[in-house]
């Protein structure tokens, strides 16, 4: 197992990049782990100053402003950086492994974002403020951006209710026979063997007939559902068992590992999404399976789906 990770948290001093910095404590117990604090803060323009023409005495005044204004901005930031260095010592963590600076944004605080995330990180983490159909998709917020545009380091979205610190976390990796899947369950079973997680392997079948059938059409469907289930149920139990022997390679207990197959669904993401709030699951684990921002997220397939419907759960998306 890999001991060591490298984990990069975006703070900006809300409740939501708490929560975040807590998650990733709760989620690191058990792995060595290096934590970066990312603040990326705006800077006020100089333009203004420069496109007025304004007497000497005047523009020293707002030139004064506009430089205790930035001074506050780059203040706050630090700040926020040191309440978060605060929780993660306070919660285990070694503060030699805790570090994070100020950084005054270049290209835009998502994109700044990003660039450090493909520094070889093995994670980072965003609160889930703005993902949302709307204020996120459509809007285009920090925490969004972030999400569609990490096409290599796995991205955490930290939901509203992220696990205390009580018990083990509980895992569940929405898995299908995909290279994918086989992706998202290696990146895992590090930290689960790690955190002791509680890990459940879950695939979900689809109905043959997503939508409104006449009741012959619907015996149809049924009789040849009921033969693909026979056909299938071998080889979703061969899926089962490829990704239960990676999981307890990597050193997660057999006994800390489940499967639950749900078949004649009418929607993948609403099951997977039933499933972790039923079984108080903590995070939703999927692979990224084509996540853009054009294709994925306005034809609404599965991982996307999860995602805007987590409001109260973390979600793991593994390139």
């Amino acid at each position: 197992m890999v001991n060591h990770k490298r984990i990069l948290i975006a703070v900006d001093g809300s409740s939501h990049s708490l929560d975040a910095v807590n998650y990733v404590a709760f989620q690191c117990r058990g792995l060595k782990t290096r934590v970066n604090l990312l603040y990326v803060f705006p800077m006020a323009s100089d333009e203004l100053i420069c496109q007025i023409n304004m007497d000497g005495e005047l523009k020293r005044s707002i030139q004064e402003k506009y430089y205790e204004f930035n001074r506050q901005c780059e203040r706050m930031a630090q700040d926020s950086i040191d309440q978060a260095k605060d929780i993660l010592v306070e919660l285990g963590m070694a503060p030699e492994y805790v570090s994070g600076v100020p950084r005054m944004w270049q290209l835009g605080i998502a994109r700044d974002i990003l660039k450090e995330a493909r520094k070889g990180y093995d994670a980072v983490v965003v609160g889930r403020r703005g993902i949302s159909r709307i204020e996120a998709f459509l809007m285009g917020s920090v925490s969004a951006k972030v999400v569609q545009g990490s096409h290599k380091t796995p991205v955490w979205v930290v939901g509203k209710k992220p696990a205390s610190d009580a018990g083990s976390p509980r895992m569940l990796l929405a898995v299908d026979a995909s290279e994918n899947s086989r992706k998202a369950v290696e990146y895992s079973a590090d930290f689960a063997a790690g955190n002791g997680a509680e890990v459940t392997l879950c695939h979900v079948v689809r109905r043959l007939m997503a939508g409104p059938a006449t009741p012959a059409m619907e015996m149809a469907g049924e009789e040849i559902e009921k033969e693909l289930q026979e056909t299938m149920k071998e080889k979703i139990q061969v899926m089962f068992d490829t990704y239960r022997n990676i999981l307890e390679t990597a050193g997660v207990a057999p006994d800390k590992i489940a499967t639950v197959c749900r078949t004649g669904s009418y929607s993948r993401a609403a099951e997977i999404l039933d499933i972790a709030r039923t079984g108080d699951f903590d995070t939703v684990v999927l692979g990224r399976r084509g996540i853009s921002a054009v294709r994925e997220f306005f034809m609404g397939r599965v991982t996307s789906k999860v995602l805007n419907g987590a409001d109260d759960l973390s979600v793991w998306i593994v390139p």
